[in-house]
């Protein structure tokens, strides 16, 4: 839900050519992301804009409409656009008053040239292909990816764009592995592995409190492992390069201390083994979800028999979601339903959570960059 800095209301979301935009009815103020104004405005208007806020030129003023930090207003010359503009460095979105948008020099098509002979029948049919497949990329919800669609069948959320990181993540990759590994090997004999280094709460520090960790590595089934491994790989890696391989190991160390901490409060004197990765992983989903507010996210909806359709949202509004389905599930968790604990999970997203608020402000900015693709 995003507001209008001048009239403090609601405004809403637009579809246009170049993207989405939110736009207020009442003074007719909106608000744009920046790869949107790459597409309908020249580089040099958008270069020399997200310029002078990557470098801090201008003064902090009204707040952004979508994450409502201040704004930066920078002004540009009459040669740069001639307009006293706002942006959000953090969610990069850009706000322009009533008629800004209008007088900002929009960029011109370009057209193929027209050939003086007729095309092949080849080449029409490839270009109206390639005219498809970049329409439905640019406006449908449908995940770039096509190997995407075999998790979402699965009821997966997938990320609709391509990966926002162009760094080797070696510590998501390596998380992986080692939860693979340890766990393939642990269903040889589970029931041993979990007893021995399965967090108990009302042993909460047996082997030296180290069965937070141990616990980690371990899980119930095949099921149970794979769907913590598909969370972990497809968030983490982005996480990861928002905040270095260190941070991303603490994080998810703090995270999984939080969850089993938690779980334990609930019921310390219970001494049924948890284990699984979910608490550190929830850890991680909080801290992309904050990261990455509007990195979007699309869901394969089923409609019985009548067929499916992708939904997309925001990876905020889809972690709200998932915050609210466990909060139901602790409902069922304290009355002694079920065998899954979202108190762990919620434990990992205060964790998270509490990361992001630390380190949010001391993070490297040539990071932010490689990671959000900016120029």
């Amino acid at each position: 839900m995003f507001y209008c800095p001048n009239c403090q209301g609601e405004i809403d979301r637009e579809r246009h050519e170049d993207g989405l935009h939110w736009v207020c009815n009442t003074c007719g103020g909106r608000t744009v992301n920046l790869s949107v104004l790459r597409k309908s405005r020249t580089a040099e208007f958008v270069t020399s804009l997200w310029s002078k806020v990557r470098n801090g030129d201008g003064v902090f003023g009204r707040a952004c409409p979508a994450c409502e930090r201040p704004m930066l207003t920078v002004r540009l010359s009459s040669r740069e656009g001639g307009e006293e503009l706002d942006a959000c460095k953090v969610c990069q979105f850009v706000w322009f008053d009533p008629e800004e948008f209008e007088r900002a020099p929009k960029a011109v098509p370009v057209k193929p040239k027209i050939l003086e002979r007729e095309l092949p029948q080849k080449a029409k049919e490839a270009l109206a292909l390639y005219e498809v497949k970049r329409l439905a990329e640019e406006s449908g919800p449908e995940p770039s990816a096509d190997w995407k669609t075999i998790p979402a069948m699965l009821g997966l959320p997938v990320e609709r764009d391509g990966d926002t990181h162009k760094i080797p993540t070696w510590a998501t990759w390596g998380l992986c592995a080692a939860v693979l590994m340890v766990s393939a090997l642990a269903f040889r004999n589970l029931s041993a592995y979990v007893d021995a280094f399965g967090m108990v709460p009302n042993e909460f520090f047996r082997l030296a409190g180290l069965t937070s960790i141990t616990s980690f590595f371990l899980h119930g089934s095949w099921v149970h492992l794979l769907g913590n491994l598909y969370f972990l790989f497809v968030f983490g890696d982005n996480v990861e390069s928002r905040i270095g391989w260190r941070r991303m190991l603490l994080l998810v160390l703090v995270a999984t201390f939080a969850g089993d901490l938690l779980h334990a409060i609930a019921d310390p004197r219970s001494s049924v083994p948890c284990i699984g990765a979910s608490g550190g992983i929830s850890g991680v989903l909080a801290f992309y979800a904050l990261a990455f507010p509007e990195q979007k996210i699309s869901i394969l909806w089923h409609y019985h028999f009548r067929g499916v359709r992708w939904i997309e949202m925001s990876a905020w509004t889809a972690f709200g979601l998932w915050c609210g389905m466990q909060l139901l599930i602790v409902v069922q968790q304290l009355a002694g339903w079920g065998h899954v604990s979202a108190l762990a999970h919620l434990g990992g997203v205060l964790g998270g959570g509490v990361l992001w608020f630390v380190w949010r402000e001391s993070l490297p900015k040539e990071r932010w960059d490689r990671v959000s693709g900016n120029d």
